[in-house]
């Protein structure tokens, strides 16, 4: 829940919005649609498919970690406080693998398994990183989107380039991270974006 009360100017509610609307579960299928959307020849049967992803992958970690905040056991649905975030992490990675078994059992298109395998190892890996040191997921996981847009010129490359600072600012500004973590997520993001695209580049090329 937002408490604008807690803000005296409207830098701070600015900045809490953002970090709010650009969260990354937005991020992560902003880039995921990006990945599949580029890569595709049947846009219509992707967004469908992205749909489902959405409801297997996503709906369920939301409701779990609403429910966490609603019964105390989170602070709020950031998990601002790194010892917070191990368990509910570990929870939502194993989530994640298991939805990954699930589209391929129903045989999801070889594109959104690939883009789900991204998704799964970045989460693993901020989650791994976050066992020693409070690295910025919402950073990282809009540096992904933006490096994925650049690379395979997507036309919203522009637009999501500039969130990427955005995100950042606020996340500093409302202390939830410190530049330094700002920057590792960034750095993340790139690495696995990039990583990503060349992974998925030999796969195509078989």
């Amino acid at each position: 829940m937002i408490d604008f009360k807690s803000f005296s100017n409207k830098t701070g509610v600015l900045a809490h919005m953002v970090s709010h609307m650009i969260n990354p579960v937005v991020s992560g299928f902003l880039a995921a649609g990006i990945f599949a959307f580029q890569l595709t020849t049947d846009p219509f049967s992707t967004f469908k498919w992205l749909g489902l992803t959405f409801a297997i992958t996503s709906i369920p970690t939301i409701g779990y970690v609403l429910y966490l905040v609603e019964t105390g056991h989170l602070r709020d649905f950031h998990m601002p406080d790194r010892a917070d975030r191990i368990k509910p992490l570990f929870i939502i990675s194993c989530w994640i693998v298991i939805s990954t078994a699930m589209l391929i059992w129903i045989q999801a298109p070889p594109i959104i398994i690939l883009v789900l395998v991204v998704a799964t190892v970045q989460v693993i890996l901020l989650s791994i990183i976050t066992m020693v040191w409070k690295i910025s997921f919402h950073s990282a996981i809009i540096m992904t989107a933006a490096v994925v847009s650049i690379l395979l010129k997507s036309n919203s490359a522009w637009f999501i380039s500039g969130l990427v600072p955005l995100v950042g600012w606020s996340r500093v500004l409302l202390r939830r991270h410190t530049i330094s973590q700002v920057i590792g997520g960034y750095l993340a993001g790139m690495c696995v974006a990039s990583l990503a695209l060349y992974g998925i580049g030999l796969y195509l090329t078989q």
